[in-house]
């Protein structure tokens, strides 16, 4: 059997990591693991680069809060 794992939590240290290479070398189950958008660049020009340029930086924030949820709503869901 495989386990989906969505690691959600503050995105400033290394701890996913080091969670992700404990569990791999401790247990002997098959994981996916999944989480938060870590690059502060990419997250906050997502809506940008999928929908195109937005007209202030507002709308900007907007649309890409938007797609980080989806995103993080369909990782939820598989996990």
């Amino acid at each position: 059997m495989r386990y989906h794992i969505y690691l959600a939590g503050e995105i400033h240290s290394n701890w996913r990591a080091d969670l992700m290479q404990q569990i791999s070398e401790e247990v002997k189950i098959e994981f996916h693991f999944s989480g938060p958008q870590e690059n502060h660049e990419k997250s906050d020009a997502i809506g940008e680069t999928i929908l195109g340029t937005q007209p202030d930086l507002l709308y900007r924030d907007i649309q890409s809060s938007k797609i980080n949820n989806l995103r993080t709503q369909l990782f939820f869901k598989e996990s």
